[in-house]
């Protein structure tokens, strides 16, 4: 059986958002006339018909919005804090969140439900997220999107991961380091977000005429695993800091140098490109990055508000500030935000 063609599928044919899509074929937003003619004509060669029923349920608000959090990360704690900013800003703009848990089964059912999804660190090519999609509700993500889905969201908010990434390498030359090395998430956690890390740190050590030292590891790791993977990457005694781009693994890592007679904060340095908030951005000898995960995740909130009452045809895109937070050897030098 032939899959009915969907404004999902118009939008990538045209390279379009999905909202400019919806919006030229409802005849509502401010689509120009030109437009909206070529999606008319776009949907007509297509195939596309027009579930009627569905879109008069999404006419109606319903109240709820959904939330989706990739399961590899969903025990971190930036995603528990970034899940309660949009609990929290949802509920004083009149909305419930339901989060979506299950990742194999269809969520077009869910469409009628909800008014809007909204998605943290999207996976490339989930296909959680183009189910998502082809509710027709819109779309906002916490990073930004590549691969096959790219086109899917209307509303876009993430960290410039590249300026971030760079002043925590700079900070850490200032502290005295020559040769950093970076400990990136694994191909199982590829997202756009662990991509910029991994570009940041090579575009940085080019520009430095400076040899990448890099490996790769499971965001929550084992013990076991995490021990290995820290002595392995120091065999290179000419490495002086490491860098953790996934959250918690330089405050885990922190006993394992120092068990190996390294002085952090001396003769070799610690950071954290996610800033754990138990054991990194409270730890003077760990240079971090706090991403605000709670104002990220009501930032997200009322993007999705303002797609909802505007009904823009364009997407959206802002960028969450993040803040520096130096080891105290260097906080008089350095300044604590972006």
């Amino acid at each position: 059986m032939t899959r009915a063609v969907t404004i999902v599928d118009i939008a990538r044919a045209l390279d379009l958002s999905k909202s400019t899509v919806s919006s030229a074929l409802t005849g509502q937003g401010r689509s120009s006339e030109a437009t909206r003619r070529r999606v008319v004509e776009a949907a007509a060669r297509m195939g596309y018909v027009t579930n009627r029923a569905a879109r008069q349920l999404r006419v109606q608000s319903t109240g709820a919005w959904g939330l989706y959090i990739p399961a590899q990360v969903r025990m971190q704690s930036f995603y528990m804090q970034f899940t309660f900013g949009v609990v929290d800003e949802a509920a004083a703009l009149g909305y419930d969140v339901t989060l979506f848990g299950r990742t194999s089964e269809p969520t077009q059912k869910m469409g009628p439900q909800i008014d809007g999804a909204i998605v943290a660190d999207p996976l490339p090519d989930d296909p959680v997220i183009e189910r998502l999609a082809r509710t027709g509700v819109p779309l906002v993500t916490g990073g930004p999107m590549r691969g096959s889905n790219s086109r899917l969201a209307d509303g876009v908010i993430e960290v410039d991961n590249y300026k971030m990434g760079r002043q925590v390498l700079d900070q850490l030359v200032r502290l005295g380091a020559r040769l950093p090395a970076l400990m990136a998430p694994d191909a199982m956690f590829d997202s756009p977000w662990a991509g910029d890390v991994r570009d940041t740190y090579l575009a940085w050590c080019e520009d430095h005429r400076i040899e990448p030292k890099l490996a790769t590891i499971a965001v929550s790791p084992t013990s076991q695993d995490l021990d290995s993977a820290v002595r392995r990457l120091i065999t290179d005694s000419s490495i002086d800091a490491l860098v953790c781009a996934p959250q918690g693994l330089a405050g885990r890592s922190q006993p394992i140098l120092e068990s190996l007679g390294y002085k952090i904060g001396k003769e070799f340095h610690l950071a954290a490109l996610v800033g754990d908030p138990a054991t990194e951005l409270m730890n003077e000898k760990i240079t971090a990055l706090d991403l605000t995960p709670f104002e990220f995740g009501r930032e997200a909130a009322r993007m999705m508000e303002e797609i909802l009452q505007s009904g823009a045809t364009i997407r959206l895109h802002k960028f969450h500030e993040a803040h520096l937070r130096p080891a105290v050897a260097a906080a008089d030098t350095s300044g604590t935000t972006m």
